[in-house]
């Protein structure tokens, strides 16, 4: 019923003092909760938001008799009661504070013993479940922050990751030394700290038991961090260990495991050490690995990393779009085209064939034809890219024998908004 109220109830006050609406007389207590706040909040943001002493005159009026004032800080919950000396008095208002904090506990007492708890589905809005799917996913809900859909390119992921079981070819992996290392152990910690600071890193996935496959947040989640001393090995050796370190953490990302990557520190001495990360691709991509590892420079070096918006904004922006009209223009502009542009081959093509490279070949361009492709594109105001994409698709229709070629390119560019 709490969560049915629009806007958590920010137009009550609107509607009473605008509107003249017949609401409820003005209470006596008003609750004002801060929101929560990690180790690396200000304190001093606080200053601005509670009320001080000297900010009411001595003969002014409160609004409220009680004003509490909450917060959640570095995990725990603080509670400041503001009353008027006229009214109460001290030895009165310590011993409501005491009831108060004994009500809470009990109640946390309460909600942490077996059998008790559960969840609805008005806690994950942006799903559509029943509640026979919430009891049978989730259960009483304990470590679970949230439950939300895959975005289309991580469904797609999925599927290809569910259908060529025991691939690995979305689990991405990243190997690097890094200088100046003097504590591994708070280097650790730092990305523990910056896994669990995002919203898009603490998931795993969920597709069997259900309609869609969604993606269930936990509250937090332990990164598996491998430890090991390099600084005796030679140069031969740390090759060795790095290839079975890396064949070993690739094998490790289970995707109904939160949290889908893993990292392996060694040191190598004198301030250096191996780095590896090794995560699905559902979780990161080239823009958002390097914020990640932002983060965790940063707070190892004893900064405050950036603020950055939640992962749940963007799925409630795409839940928002109106992707039939989508669907209906792409079906016009492809419409007549229901087979692949057929590309040309020397050998028959098996079964098994698998649709990935398997190598990568270099051909070195003739004469000045690198610098007359770029001079003809700037002449016709076009990108280098374009211009090859067109001799793409020339070639395509001349192996195929087709006027009309349908062909596909990946971006990593995304709209400003």
């Amino acid at each position: 019923m709490l969560r049915a109220v629009p806007d958590r109830g920010i137009g009550f006050g609107a509607l009473r003092h605008l509107h003249g609406a017949d609401l409820a007389d003005p209470a006596q207590i008003s609750f004002n909760y801060l929101g929560r706040y990690g180790a690396e909040s200000d304190p001093d943001v606080f200053a601005g938001m509670l009320p001080v002493d000297g900010d009411h005159a001595p003969d002014e009026d409160r609004p409220y008799l009680l004003d509490v004032v909450s917060r959640v800080q570095d995990g725990s919950l603080h509670v400041d009661l503001y009353y008027s000396g006229a009214v109460h008095g001290h030895a009165h208002m310590r011993a409501l504070a005491e009831r108060y904090r004994d009500a809470l506990a009990e109640a946390v007492a309460y909600c942490l013993t077996d059998g008790t708890g559960g969840r609805t589905p008005s806690d994950f809005p942006l799903v559509a479940w029943d509640q026979a799917t919430v009891d049978r996913v989730v259960g009483t809900g304990r470590g679970i922050a949230d439950v939300r859909p895959l975005s289309p390119m991580q469904q797609g992921m999925l599927f290809h990751s569910l259908e060529a079981a025991g691939d690995a070819a979305y689990v991405e992996q990243m190997s690097f030394v890094l200088e100046g290392v003097h504590d591994l152990d708070r280097l650790a910690a730092a990305w523990q700290e910056a896994v669990n600071a995002s919203d898009a890193l603490r998931v795993s996935i969920c597709w069997e038991s259900v309609d869609e496959p969604v993606a269930l947040l936990h509250h937090r989640v332990d990164v598996p961090i491998d430890r090991a001393d390099w600084s005796g090995l030679d140069e031969e050796q740390r090759a060795a260990a790095l290839d079975e370190r890396r064949a070993a953490d690739r094998a490790g990302i289970s995707l109904d495991a939160a949290p889908l990557l893993r990292m392996s520190l060694a040191d190598l001495g004198a301030g250096r050490a191996q780095v590896v990360l090794t995560f699905h691709h559902l979780l990161l991509d080239g823009w958002s690995t390097p914020l990640l590892l932002e983060d965790v420079f940063t707070r190892y070096a004893g900064g405050r990393p950036e603020v950055r918006r939640p992962y749940r904004d963007y799925l409630e922006w795409l839940g928002s779009r109106d992707t039939g009209a989508g669907l209906d223009h792409w079906r016009t502009v492809l419409a007549g085209f229901d087979t692949p542009v057929p590309l040309p081959t020397d050998r028959p093509v098996t079964p098994e064939h698998q649709p990935w490279a398997t190598r990568h070949l270099q051909v070195e361009l003739p004469g000045t034809l690198p610098t007359d492709v770029a001079a003809f594109a700037r002449r016709h105001r076009l990108t280098v890219n374009a211009v090859i994409q067109g001799a793409w698709a020339l070639l395509l229709s001349a192996c195929s024998g087709r006027n009309d070629i349908v062909f596909g390119a990946t971006t990593s560019g995304r709209p400003a908004d």
